[in-house]
């Protein structure tokens, strides 16, 4: 009998010791669980603030006007219905569980073996070209939020290509971004 009440503690203190936090003893006790919940920091920023209508302009864009569409945040740089622009751009907050980088997919169309990963000024980025008239740039914010930066060229002509108008808006948005 004292077996298999043996048995049973130990099993007992196997389970019990399987649903508790790992402790790492040594120069400073570590107590590792869960990771913290992420502090969404994209809440309070503006699409249409990320990028100044001088700085749009300098990109061959027009100023941005705001947009919503269910609950992304979107700064679209595409000018009047009537001005039928060429060059065209858009800042998308995405937030929420699964919206970080590592749960995002190439768009449809992306050119797989041009898809580059890069850094500016400590976040990550991934440039996903679509073609020579589309392109996709993600900025890494953490891991249920990102911002996207799209652009588009529609029509024939000499334009500086799509993933470079692009970068150059990350390089305004960044600054602007809330610290991590």
């Amino acid at each position: 009998m004292s077996m298999i009440r043996s048995v049973v503690a130990v099993g007992l203190v196997l389970a019990v010791a399987g649903c508790a936090p790992t402790v790492v003893r040594g120069a400073s006790e570590t107590v590792s669980g869960p990771p913290p919940p992420r502090v969404p920091v994209l809440k309070p920023v503006d699409a249409c603030s990320l990028v100044k209508p001088d700085e749009a302009a300098s990109a061959g864009l027009p100023a941005g006007r705001p947009n919503q569409l269910a609950d992304l945040r979107i700064c679209e740089f595409d000018g009047t219905p009537e001005e039928r622009r060429k060059l065209t751009g858009s800042i998308t907050l995405d937030e929420g569980p699964g919206k970080g980088l590592d749960d995002f997919r190439p768009p449809p169309g992306a050119i797989e073996s041009a898809i580059s990963k890069e850094t500016v000024a400590g976040y990550g980025v991934t440039v996903f070209p679509q073609d020579h008239e589309q392109c996709m740039v993600t900025i890494d914010i953490n891991t249920d939020e990102n911002v996207t930066v799209q652009t588009a060229f529609f029509g024939q002509g000499q334009h500086e290509p799509v993933c470079e108008v692009a970068r150059k808006m990350v390089k305004f948005i960044v600054p602007r971004l809330p610290k991590k």
